[in-house]
């Protein structure tokens, strides 16, 4: 409800706003430790971005990097 406020603030106190959006982060966010999970969860997030009709795609997974090496393989 403030961004718009906030940003005006910013502006006023000689801060350059580049740009202002909200964004939302994962309240309980869910660590993917399986590899076949975490591609399967990266297919599915790509194909919601990847829809014309998709705006932003939300998630609250977070892939550790190890695992991360293992899906690019």
């Amino acid at each position: 409800d403030e961004l718009a406020a906030v940003a005006a603030a910013l502006g006023e106190a000689g801060a350059e706003v580049e740009s202002q959006r909200l964004v939302y982060l994962p309240q309980n966010p869910v660590e993917i430790t399986d590899v076949s999970v975490a591609k399967q969860v990266l297919r599915l997030y790509a194909a919601l971005d990847d829809y014309d009709d998709t705006q932003n795609v939300f998630a609250n997974f977070d892939i550790p990097e190890p695992v991360m090496e293992q899906v690019e393989l």
